[in-house]
């Protein structure tokens, strides 16, 4: 199994970030930049911490620390659309301009470095191929975002995933985390895979 070499960049804002790697075919090996923001809906009473106030920061995030990847939650198309304006080497995936209020999870590539191969959405709920659909004890329709990415200059190809799990319910943490990894498995191919999110989960949280 070839290794890949993680530097994940976080802000104190986010709410939880991680990257998982996972065995994987036998792929060219190449070190990643990721990133897992939740950049937060742009709520008016955030005052100073509004997202007018936080675009230009969450931009710089990215040219800082260099990033290849990112998996975002929260983001609303406004907020999609000032990052994009900002970062003209970054293409998305995953947001899909429904009325959702920043419930899917778009997933940011550097267009220089990956061709995209191929990318869906699902939703966390026993019917994840009907569009905002909700199961369990969900408080909202939640997504999860995937990709197969391939670097350009080594061919070398990564399953990224993306998701935000439900704030409230325990049991819609629990299914979803479970469909998650079931379709990790059936979609990575045996590929190196990475999963970013907003867990909302603590250490004194426990996944059946």
């Amino acid at each position: 199994m070839k290794t890949h070499n993680v530097k994940s960049a976080a802000l104190a804002a986010v709410f939880a970030a991680a990257a998982a790697l996972t065995g994987a075919a036998q792929e060219a090996a190449f070190t990643l930049n990721l990133l897992s923001y939740n950049v937060r809906v742009p709520a008016p009473d955030d005052g100073p911490n509004h997202w007018q106030y936080r675009k230009d920061a969450a931009a710089k995030l990215f040219s800082v620390e260099n990033i290849d990847i990112a998996g975002l939650q929260e983001a609303e198309v406004g907020q999609v659309q000032d990052l994009l304006t900002r970062l003209p080497d970054y293409a998305n995936i995953g947001w899909g301009g429904g009325n959702l209020n920043g419930l899917e999870c778009p997933v940011f590539y550097k267009k220089s470095r990956f061709t995209l191969v191929d990318s869906g959405t699902f939703w966390l709920s026993e019917t994840p191929a009907v569009y905002a659909s909700t199961s369990w004890d969900s408080t909202y329709p939640r997504t999860a975002t995937w990709a197969v990415f391939e670097e350009r200059a080594t061919g070398g190809r990564l399953f990224f995933i993306n998701t935000h799990l439900d704030h409230r319910g325990p049991e819609a943490r629990n299914e979803g985390t479970k469909l998650i990894l079931k379709e990790m498995t059936r979609l990575r191919g045996g590929l190196d895979a990475v999963l970013t999110g907003d867990f909302n989960l603590n250490l004194s949280h426990n996944l059946d």
